[in-house]
């Protein structure tokens, strides 16, 4: 009765051991980690869209797209880094007029798993003209620069939609724009 006793404990104990090692050493990930790195950024808005985020409505003649392609990098430290080139180009009856700019926004992050959202605030925001119509531009327009300057203190909450190891389809809460990031390698 002994030995079949230590033989039980013994056969559970290793089953126990098996167990943990499995748990353990399953791919699990979780949805915060696999935010973390470096992800290619594409966003386009088309003239409508526009119309709609600065809630004005379109004059005859007159359209104005938007478009940032860059990179967003997300860090275990909480903090982010979101880089490229963002081009907000009108048109004048058909005449196109881009205004190329160099964006450098960082900031910090949170996942908010309950409403599976990532949560981040601009610590400091630079948007670079590129050009020197874009330059002259912003210079003849101190009221179109400071509004289109990345605000210290912005929050931005944006709602997960799919998530894989290679892509993440996002929802802007404020605008409702979806876009997507594709993991850099």
């Amino acid at each position: 009765m002994n030995k079949a006793f230590k033989n039980t404990r013994v056969g559970l104990s290793v089953c126990i051991l098996l167990g943990i090692s499995l748990f353990l050493g399953c791919p699990f990930q979780s949805t915060k980690s696999k935010l973390y790195g470096t992800w290619n950024l594409s966003l386009s808005v088309s003239n409508e869209e526009f119309q709609q985020l600065i809630k004005q409505p379109a004059q005859d003649g007159i359209e104005a797209t938007f478009s940032l392609e860059g990179t967003q990098s997300y860090f275990k430290n909480g903090t982010y880094i979101k880089e490229g080139e963002m081009v907000l180009e009108f048109s004048y009856f058909g005449r196109a007029v881009p205004l190329r700019f160099y964006l450098n926004d960082t900031g910090e992050w949170r996942w908010n798993s309950d409403t599976e959202e990532i949560v981040a605030t601009t610590t400091e925001g630079v948007l670079t003209p590129l050009d020197d119509q874009t330059t002259a531009f912003v210079e003849n327009s101190p009221q179109m620069a400071a509004d289109l300057k990345p605000a210290k203190g912005q929050v931005l909450t944006c709602r997960i939609l799919t998530l894989s190891e290679a892509r993440i389809e996002l929802q802007e809460n404020s605008s409702s724009f979806t876009y997507m990031l594709s993991k850099s390698i």
